[in-house]
């Protein structure tokens, strides 16, 4: 009988080095081929070297050594992993099982991950308030029913993706029950990892005491590759150094994107779509072959198809996608941004800008919405016209978001993103802004005092979505709905935005009655204008003293 000759260590021309090899089985050469693999070099004095490679006719990794017990061990753990990658390959759907001490290995990647990312700077002690309501709600829900799932794994979605955290540490999907059982463990961890943060924005950054509990991943049986952190974050220390892991499609490198910013569900939408558009311009999916020419070649078509403000849209979108994947290239693999530099050259038509309401338009919304009896047109457009507030940031407004600053004794609105995974524009966009006097004599606080804790405009929390879905959040529905509610009162000059032109009419307001420029912004949520305007904060006392030079009750009336 002829023996079946295995695999052995070669070597290559100028490399010290011994190499795996391995011929791709003839059945799957066309299917494997580009694809990029992951695989872990075990290192004996520390956390095992995560290396990536695409896969071509054959499977081939350096060992990153020539010591002869190294090399066998190393090229042992590489055969293993490789042979149950093609297994996986060959088993239809990729999904595999995991045994239970392999999903707490997993799970305490995870952990270490959040907590990478999030050590050196811990979040806001409200910001962990919020983690905590998230977690919490998550752990209600029964994961054997799909819907469930997806609510689950949205509710903690601004803490980690954990159906792209899966993907992306393993070379394939887990089965349902494996994956049910990851995340069971995984919001268990994150309640931990919620108190070791606590710790950490306290100053207390002794050793971790829930990290010995979790066993270390056995890459012969799950292949995961050792997170990488984020820009200005620090990895485990470790004696073995950790290679990086490739994207090799665009739609992976949206997703490490979106997994890494947790943008708002309509930018995820929105983005979606010049992600689409690229790829059935080029012809192809692999970011690693899009060139510059590539890009001023988009750029002259999206011009040419009429499309306005290309710069900061489509060019805009995928120039800080890729920039994100450049400054992480250890992770993505991509070593130049294509679309840097690639800029539109197009100009503002005069006629064309948008313009703020005026006083009468204010008085013909504000006089209309007296007469509505649902709450969003009740309500919004006084909210917008006494904050200047973004109608995103007032249409996701829970109860607990109306309070009494504790300083001052005033009633006010508390903007932050909301609980059911609503956002907010960016960091600055977080602020305490008093309720208007008017607004509160209109019956404002009576409203709020008699619903349900919840979404004031909206009628339950936000459910979960499924995988890949870019659902937009209900507010957004209720913004929509003012928007043509606005427009059938007969505000129809295409360049009067019916939510926007408010805060466009606010600032206008306001300016005219004398407040600067910089409390102003503080007020509506705009960036500092400069560094020095970044180290004044207002007030609610102050900001009302603002905010009450313009009288609700006679904007725009005559006499």
């Amino acid at each position: 009988m002829m023996a079946i000759r295995m695999a052995r260590p070669t070597t290559r021309t100028g490399s010290s080095a011994a190499y795996y090899r391995k011929r791709v089985p003839a059945d799957l050469t066309q299917s494997l081929r580009g694809k990029v693999i992951n695989l872990d070099l075990p290192c004996p004095e520390g956390s095992p070297i995560t290396v990536s490679t695409t896969i071509s006719a054959v499977i081939q990794v350096s060992l990153q050594t020539s010591l002869p017990s190294l090399v066998k061990l190393r090229h042992g753990s590489i055969s293993h992993q490789v042979e149950a990658y093609i297994a996986r390959s060959r088993s239809g759907d990729g999904s595999i099982d995991l045994t239970y001490r392999d999903v707490m290995a997993l799970v305490g990647v995870a952990r270490q991950h959040i907590l990478n990312q999030h050590s050196d700077n811990p979040p806001a002690s409200i910001e962990l308030e919020q983690w905590a309501e998230m977690i919490d709600y998550a752990q209600r829900f029964d994961l054997m029913f799909p819907k469930a799932m997806h609510v689950a794994l949205e509710s903690i979605m601004p803490i980690i993706d954990a159906q792209s955290f899966v993907r992306q540490r393993c070379q394939a999907t887990l089965s349902d029950g494996s994956f049910r059982t990851f995340v069971n463990a995984l919001l268990k961890a994150l309640v931990e990892t919620v108190i070791v943060l606590r710790m950490r924005s306290h100053g207390d950054y002794s050793p971790d005491m829930y990290s010995i509990q979790y066993p270390q991943v056995d890459s012969q049986r799950v292949t995961t590759s050792v997170p990488h952190p984020v820009e200005g974050k620090h990895p485990r220390t470790s004696s073995c150094s950790s290679a990086g892991v490739s994207v090799t499609t665009l739609q992976e490198l949206f997703d490490v994107w979106r997994t890494a910013t947790s943008p708002s569900a309509s930018t995820v939408s929105t983005w979606q779509g010049y992600v689409k558009r690229l790829t059935a311009f080029v012809g192809h999916s692999d970011p690693q072959r899009i060139t510059k020419q590539d890009a001023q070649a988009w750029r002259d078509a999206l011009v040419k198809e009429g499309l306005k403000v290309v710069n900061r849209t489509y060019l805009g979108g995928m120039r800080t996608m890729f920039q994100y994947a450049l400054e992480n290239s250890e992770t993505t693999g991509i070593n130049s941004n294509p679309f840097d530099g690639v800029k539109a050259r197009q100009k503002v038509v005069a006629g064309t800008s948008r313009r703020p309401f005026s006083d009468t338009h204010v008085r013909t919304i504000l006089d209309a919405a007296m007469n509505e009896r649902l709450p969003y047109l009740r309500w919004l457009p006084w909210l917008q016209a006494s904050t200047g507030a973004r109608v995103g940031e007032l249409a996701q407004l829970w109860t607990s978001n109306v309070i009494i600053d504790p300083d001052t004794d005033l009633h006010c609105l508390h903007i932050l993103p909301a609980l059911d995974g609503g956002s907010i524009k960016n960091e600055g966009s977080e602020r305490v802004v008093p309720i208007h006097p008017d607004l509160i004599e209109a019956g404002f606080l009576d409203f709020v005092r008699n619903r349900k804790a919840g979404p004031l405009f909206y009628g339950k929390p936000a459910p979960g979505r499924a995988e890949g879905s870019a659902r937009k959040h209900p507010s957004k529905g209720v913004s929509n709905r003012l928007s043509e509610w606005t427009r059938g009162l007969g505000i129809d000059d295409p360049r009067l935005a019916p939510n926007h032109s408010f805060r466009h009419w606010f600032k206008t307001a306001l300016r005219k009655a004398g407040c600067a420029d910089s409390l102003v912004d503080q007020i509506q949520g705009h960036a500092a204008r400069s560094e020095g305007d970044a180290y004044r904060h207002a007030d609610p006392k102050t900001m009302l003293e603002a905010v009450v030079k313009v009288s609700l009750k006679t904007v725009g009336k005559r006499g």
